[in-house]
């Protein structure tokens, strides 16, 4: 098997410790991007890019200990959620990329993207919400 199928194999955590390890890692996630927030305020651009970056990362990994890391992987790449992850994905890699280079404006558009990108994510989970959104966002037919 792949890594993410060992990773499933070897993972044998009580329901207690995977939601243990949940909130540790949704906490440490909404931490890196409350202080990637205060970096941006001192406008110290690589530390804000790396750290909202990497607690978007690690919130989002966080759900991979209810369901298990392959079963993630595979909810992430379903097919009415895999343009919404690929988006998400690229949002967050090209904020490092940007942020790094000390590129101001552009990280914080590439910000904006990711919060977006994460909604939509999020908003994929939510079927019927998904369906009123394509309804209203649906051009007429002429």
């Amino acid at each position: 098997g792949g890594v993410l199928e060992d990773m499933d194999a070897a993972c044998t955590l009580s329901w207690k410790a995977r939601l243990i390890g949940f909130l540790c890692c949704a906490v440490v996630g909404v931490i890196l991007i409350g202080l990637g927030y205060l970096f941006i305020t001192l406008m110290n651009i690589p530390a804000f890019a790396t750290t909202y970056s990497i607690g978007a990362i690690v919130a989002i990994l966080s759900t991979g200990f209810l369901v298990g890391p392959m079963r993630q992987f595979e909810v992430m790449m379903e097919k009415g959620r895999i343009v919404a992850t690929i988006i998400y994905m690229a949002a967050i890699v090209i904020t490092i990329v940007v942020g790094v280079k000390k590129m101001f404006i552009p990280a914080i558009i590439c910000m904006v993207v990711q919060v977006i990108a994460f909604i939509f994510y999020s908003l994929t989970f939510m079927p019927f919400v998904g369906r009123y959104i394509k309804r209203k966002c649906s051009l007429p037919k002429i």
